[in-house]
């Protein structure tokens, strides 16, 4: 006869089982890991931003007379300030917030720290659903990882604090890229559509947004090689093709009346900080090679720019070793999610990469090289992910040294932020 106790252990085991299987419960895990992630970046955004001098950016407070223009005198800038209707987006959130908050500099720059705050769980949801395939637990883990890691960087954080609109196209892309792969994943053509919109609306937000479309597309059809399943709803990218150019309708309108805003900012330099193509440079390629040496360097070593941040890398160690396994695993094993992750990565470089700044042709700009970063750290996410995945198979290794892993993802960001709050913060009180 069987021990009551052992039976009744049996039961509540299987019962917990099944009870951990049902979507309503894995929908409640992703959204309390959701909310954590957007808890400790909040936290961590608006330390630094109590503690530092209302200071804002120029391009802040034009984009501040525009919204005013637009509440008090009915101009819309998008359809009046050519050079503005690349990124409109961020004036008519501005003219809700002031309508509601009033015109000051919190109501400025509170919009891009919660947008940029909000970077950190989309990142989780599009890691999420990305890297479903390989299990819920395996997904979360990246995602949360990945959150983790954006929720804590202070490379990020400093491009929040300043008002101006590159912030938010990572939030664009990353729940459009998140709503595109749960449609890969669950079939739903709503998702889809979301999705499309999410990109047309990316267009509105930054000129870096051009390029995103074409990264996407070079992406998907890269997860499609790879897994030919994927092509089976090809009736779905089209309804996601056809929202998007939908929402981008005007966009597109304004390029035919005015061609020149297409690429307003690399095409028509305006002074010192105008832009250009490096490709009318008399050696474009040693400028192309030397830029990118720079980006790599800027992510895994130090980054120096005329910026209080310093000679600091903008991944943390745990991040440079994630993304390098990372990086082998996408080779070995060439996976849909493995591929599409890897090229978006790699594409959203090339905004950068392939212009340049009048006051020097290798100066990095961190601002179009911005909405690349979540990739990197979705990247290393995986990696981080699949090195917790092999401890936890070695049978000499404790289960719970796995999550050594995910202790020094936090510890390694308390400790940036600790840098920033003790070197950072106080140069830039006293240079102010």
């Amino acid at each position: 006869m069987e021990d009551p106790v052992a039976a009744v252990r049996r039961n509540l085991s299987a019962y917990l089982q099944q009870f951990g299987k049902s979507s309503s419960v894995i929908g409640r895990v992703d959204a309390w890991l959701s909310v954590a992630l957007l808890c400790i970046s909040l936290s961590s955004y608006y330390f630094h931003w109590f503690r530092w001098t209302p200071i804002l950016n120029h391009d802040s407070t034009a984009l501040a007379l525009h919204t005013r223009d637009f509440l008090q005198e009915s101009i819309f800038p998008f359809y009046i300030y050519h050079q503005f209707g690349i990124q409109p987006l961020i004036i008519y959130i501005q003219a809700l917030i002031f309508s509601v908050f009033g015109y000051n500099v919190a109501s400025l720059q509170g919009l891009t720290v919660v947008g940029g705050a909000l970077v950190a769980p989309a990142t989780y949801w599009a890691s999420r659903w990305a890297f479903d395939q390989f299990g819920t637990v395996f997904a979360r883990r990246a995602g949360l990882i990945a959150g983790l890691g954006l929720a804590l960087s202070t490379f990020f954080a400093s491009h929040s604090l300043p008002g101006i609109e590159p912030v938010l196209l990572p939030l664009v892309e990353l729940a459009a890229i998140g709503f595109l792969w749960r449609g890969f994943r669950r079939g739903d053509r709503l998702d889809f559509i979301l999705a499309g919109l999410l990109v047309g609306l990316s267009q509105y937000v930054y000129i870096v947004a051009r390029f995103f479309p074409v990264a996407l597309a070079v992406a998907s059809i890269g997860a499609i090689v790879a897994n030919r399943r994927l092509l089976a709803h090809w009736r779905d990218l089209l309804w996601a093709a056809a929202a998007a150019a939908l929402v981008a309708l005007p966009l597109f309108i304004m390029f035919i009346v005015y061609p020149y805003t297409f690429v307003a900012r690399v095409s028509n330099p305006a002074g010192p900080a105008g832009g250009q193509f490096v490709f009318e440079l008399p050696d474009p390629v040693a400028v192309v090679v030397t830029k990118l040496i720079k980006q790599l360097t800027a992510l895994s070593f130090f980054w120096r720019v005329d910026h209080p941040y310093g000679p600091k890398s903008i991944l943390t160690a745990i991040f440079v070793v994630g993304l390098v396994i990372g990086i082998v695993v996408v080779v070995r094993r060439r996976r849909d999610a493995h591929v599409y992750g890897c090229l978006m990565m790699v594409l959203m470089l090339l905004p950068e990469l392939l212009t340049y700044e009048n006051y020097h042709h290798t100066a990095i700009n961190f601002r179009r090289l911005l909405p690349g970063i979540p990739f990197f750290f979705m990247m290393a996410g995986l990696g981080t992910a699949t090195a917790w995945a092999w401890i936890e198979r070695r049978p000499r290794f404790p289960r719970w040294m796995g999550y050594l892993v995910l202790a020094l993802a936090l510890i390694l960001g308390l400790i940036r932020q600790w840098d920033f709050a003790q070197r950072v913060t106080p140069y830039r009180l006293a240079d102010h």
